[in-house]
């Protein structure tokens, strides 16, 4: 029997954004893992139901320390998080040892995407003895929304477990293609400080696309509270 984890990557989303997907997952009892961008006030809310991670951006620099320091402050902010997953998978063999190393509680990293992939692991390997735990993950909505054959309403599952990844912006906005995505970012000067009173209510689409897929979803009873 196939089943399905739920993650989320905030990338800045606003806070109204995040609360819709908090509901819609406590309305169906579903603990999932979030990957944390930014300060919420709503992080104590995710934490009492949710496993917590971090998400660094690490493009736009080569630096290793630039790298270390942009993962500390996020451990600032979530000191306990157990997983990482880098903004659009950056990562390296050097970096990924070096994050082991310096921050203990991180267990896993998420950076792995096997897009339709039928196996979802937990592997490891050891660099310079420190070892490095791996999980990957087989579907994604930024990738999806690329997908010309996509249909939001058909649930897919790829093999017996499955990790969905998604983001509260697609959601939201109910994302039906790259092309709708683009429309969205045109409108958009600031994820993080957007209210909701600014959102072009004309961007919302009121056909099938990535909200339609998450809602079928979470009321399938495929839904499991581990990734493993």
């Amino acid at each position: 029997m196939s089943s399905v984890h739920i993650t989320f990557d905030l990338d800045w989303c606003p806070d109204f954004m995040l609360e819709e997907v908090l509901q819609l997952l406590s309305q169906y009892k579903i603990k999932s893992t979030f990957f944390i961008t930014h300060k919420t006030k709503l992080l104590n809310k995710i934490k009492t139901k949710h496993n917590l991670g971090i998400h660094p951006n690490f493009l736009g620099s080569s630096s290793l320390n630039k790298h270390l320091k942009i993962v500390n402050s996020l451990i600032q902010i979530v000191p306990n998080a157990k997983f990482i997953r880098t903004h659009a998978l950056h990562m390296n063999t050097n970096l990924i040892y070096e994050i082991f190393k310096n921050f203990k509680s991180i267990k896993y990293d998420f950076s792995t995407l096997t897009y339709k992939s039928k196996y979802i692991s937990e592997y490891n390997y050891y660099f310079n003895y420190e070892k490095i735990n791996k999980i990957n993950y087989n579907w994604e909505d930024s990738i999806a929304i690329h997908d010309k054959i996509k249909k939001w309403d058909k649930i897919v599952f790829f093999g017996n477990k499955n990790i969905y990844n998604f983001h509260p912006i697609h959601i939201f906005y109910n994302t039906k293609n790259f092309e709708h995505y683009l429309e969205i970012k045109k409108s958009i000067k600031n994820l993080n400080k957007l209210k909701l009173k600014d959102i072009d209510q004309t961007l919302i689409n009121r056909g099938t696309g990535v909200k339609t897929f998450f809602l079928k979803l979470i009321k399938s009873n495929k839904i499991s509270n581990s990734f493993l």
